[in-house]
Formats: structure tokens, C-alpha cells, sequence
């Protein structure tokens, strides 16, 4: 560990606006210069609001204003009669009061790629992403860094505040139209995410880059009228650069790197009833730790919505989730007794928007979470309001 290189600068965090800043301006040139065969789009969102608990901290939530903004543009140009090459990026900053500042955060991504449809009844995609993330992290419990305890002197040393990343990704996406009304797709990614600030100069401490291959294969048909269903099953690999594996007991094994498996299904079905549209689904997964075997996991999740556009003209959205990770030997640190790790987490959302003039509207939307953990630490209580402008054109 002793060998590893010096962290890299924290100017790094401010590259979300740097990105955007180059970005949408040429989005937005592009779309004024546009031949014939090009469209192009862009949205700008201002938000304010309240977060009683941002930092999801354990203990008690620091209640605390909080000012987003958002800004994304596209850009999508037909070549002939089948070919589409498209461009398209957001940038997303969110703002709390002095007293929660470690829940600042900031998102910059853009992608490009192009699109084809070698027959009437198929399309082809294919492209690149790359995201920025700066953003802090800091001990629940505490709502402080983490600490770790230095060997051999035994020193208490704190760890950086933030988990900043940059992530690269490549993906292939392609759809059939079969009998009927069903769909076939199927999705392929490959990911890079380089973590700026990881701790790889620490003792004992290291680096979190990974790299990730993800394939989902999916199915959409009509049940019947007017329910839908869609169906998938994404299977995942991830191989971590320096992470060691764990032995059983959760210790690290030196000389190996870490790297995990995970599958899942999901399906939901989608209603249309009289402009009510209704959505029901539920996804299960497991969590394979290709060494001993100490992080194996399983998941379960079931999710609820419901949109309506009503007379006023404005929009309903409700949405509802409740997620379920339980772990088959990790344990909870504990000096007294064994506890193997488990989380849950229920959230219910509610959002309404409308149109004030031909692109401006406004929303208000607010939601209420509860974590309950085996670990103490994962616990909290979390309530958030907050209402915006969104220009689109």
C-alpha cells in the first residue's frame, strides 16, 4: 500500500460545471445552425425546497433549505431515411444551507451515439456515456468523515469527505417488433468508474475503480386492451481494480481483487383506464460474491404508481416502493452478539405540475422515506418538499 500514488487535486469536483459550461452552449449553437433533417431540444430547471434529513443520518436529520438546478439540451440529426446520430447531456446541482453543506452535490453527462432501423419492424442503437459526480460522503452515524484506526501506531486518521467519480460507458441497444403488439429488446453496457477521490493513498485503504459488463434482455406485450406488460432480466458483472476479496470471515485476502455477480428479474404491468394510468411491478435479484462468498445477497422490490392529466391542466404523479436487501453471512460489527446485515427502505412520492405559458411550468413535488437497517447506523427518517420552473423548447 505503501507504493500507491498521491491523490489527485479536489479542483477536479468543480468539472460538472466545466463540462456543462462547453456542453450545452454547443447543443444549443448546433440547434440555431441546424440544417434541414435536425431537431433539437433544451430544459432549464430551478427548484427550491426543504430536506429534514439530506445526509441520511442515523441519529437526527439537519433540517435544511435546499436550491437545485438543472440544465439539459439534445441535439438529433437524421442522415437519409434510417440513420439517426444524436447528442444529448444534463447538468445537475443541488445546493443545501450552511448547516447540511456535505449533502451538496453535482452531475454532469453526456452521451452520443447513433441510431438505425435496418427494417421497418427493428432499430439499432449504439454510443457512449461519460458521467462526472461530485458529491460528499460522510458517516451517518456522525454525519462526520469516516475515521479508520492507522496500523501499527494505531492512529485515528479521517478519510476524505467525498466519493467524487468519473464513469465511461459504452452500450449497444436493439428492438424488435414481433406478432402482435409484443416488443423484444435487448441492452448491452460496458462501464469504467475512476473514483478521484477513493482513498488509494491511505494505509490499509484502497482504491474503489471498477469496471462493470451488464446484459438485459426484455419482452413488452399487451395482455390484453389496453394492459401492458414488460418483462426483463439484467445479468451483471463487476471486477474491482485493487478492492481485495473477502475470506469468510470478511477479512481481505491480499494478492486478489474483488469482484461480484448480479441477476434480476423484473416485470411490471401498465393500465390505461379513461386517462388514469396505473403501473404495478415488482423485481428480484441476487448478489453473488465470486470468491468466498461473504457479501451474497438477495433483493426483492415491489413499486406502485399512478399519473393522471386532469381538466385543469395540470399533471398527478404518485409513486410508492418498498426495497428489501437481506445478506446470507455478512454481519453487522457487533462486539456483543452476530448479526447477519439486512436493510429495507419504503418511500412514497408525490409530484404535480403545470403549464403556466406554451414552455413554462411549474411543479411541486414531496415525499417521505423510512430505512429501517439491522445495522443502527442505516436507520433514519427522511421528509423532503420542494417546488420549480421547468423552461422546455
Amino acid at each position: 500500500m505503501s507504493s500507491r500514488r498521491a491523490p489527485r487535486s479536489r479542483d477536479r469536483r468543480h468539472r460538472p460545471w466545466r463540462v456543462g459550461l462547453v456542453l450545452l452552449p454547443a447543443i444549443l449553437i448546433l440547434g440555431l445552425h441546424a440544417r434541414a433533417g435536425t431537431e433539437t431540444g433544451y430544459g432549464v430547471s430551478v427548484v427550491a425546497g426543504a430536506d429534514t434529513n439530506p445526509t441520511l443520518a442515523a441519529e437526527s436529520g439537519d433540517d435544511g433549505a435546499l436550491a437545485a438546478v438543472v440544465l439539459d439540451g439534445a441535439v438529433y440529426h437524421t442522415v437519409g431515411e434510417k440513420v439517426e446520430l444524436f447528442v444529448d447531456g444534463v447538468v445537475r446541482s443541488r445546493l443545501h444551507s450552511s448547516e447540511v453543506r456535505p449533502a451538496d452535490r453535482d452531475e454532469a453527462k453526456l452521451q452520443a451515439g447513433l441510431a438505425f432501423a435496418p427494417t421497418p419492424r427493428s432499430s439499432l442503437a449504439f454510443g457512449a456515456l461519460y458521467q462526472v459526480y461530485r458529491g460528499t460522503y460522510v458517516d451517518r452515524a456522525t454525519g462526520e468523515p469516516y475515521t479508520y484506526v492507522a496500523q501499527p501506531l494505531g492512529e485515528t486518521v479521517s478519510l476524505a469527505d467525498r466519493l467524487d467519480h468519473d464513469t465511461a460507458e459504452i452500450f449497444a441497444d436493439a428492438q424488435l417488433r414481433g406478432p402482435g403488439r409484443a416488443t423484444f429488446g435487448l441492452r448491452a453496457e460496458s462501464r469504467d468508474a475512476d473514483y478521484v477521490e477513493d482513498y488509494e493513498a491511505r494505509e490499509n485503504v484502497w482504491s474503489l475503480d471498477y469496471r462493470s459488463v451488464s446484459v438485459e434482455p426484455r419482452v413488452g406485450l399487451v395482455v390484453v386492451g389496453n394492459v401492458w406488460l414488460w418483462v426483463s432480466v439484467a445479468v451483471a458483472d463487476i471486477d474491482y481494480a485493487d478492492l481485495p476479496a473477502v475470506d469468510a470471515d470478511g477479512l481481505p485476502v491480499p494478492g486478489t481483487s474483488r469482484s461480484y455477480r448480479s441477476t434480476r428479474l423484473r416485470a411490471a404491468t401498465r393500465v390505461d383506464t379513461n386517462g388514469w394510468i396505473w403501473s404495478v411491478g415488482a423485481a428480484a435479484g441476487a448478489q453473488d460474491d465470486s470468491d468466498a462468498g461473504y457479501y451474497d445477497s438477495s433483493s426483492s422490490t415491489v413499486f406502485a404508481s399512478l399519473s393522471k392529466d386532469l381538466r385543469d391542466g395540470g399533471r398527478l404523479r404518485l409513486f410508492s416502493s418498498f426495497d428489501d436487501v437481506r445478506y446470507d453471512s455478512a454481519i453487522v460489527p457487533s462486539p456483543e452478539e452476530r448479526i447477519v446485515r439486512g436493510d429495507e427502505l419504503a418511500r412514497l412520492q408525490a409530484h404535480y405540475d403545470r403549464r403556466l405559458v406554451r414552455s413554462l411550468r411549474w411543479f411541486t413535488e414531496g415525499g417521505v422515506e423510512r430505512a429501517d437497517s439491522r445495522d443502527p447506523i442505516y436507520e433514519y427518517d427522511r421528509t423532503w418538499v420542494m417546488a420549480g420552473l421547468e423552461l422546455r423548447r
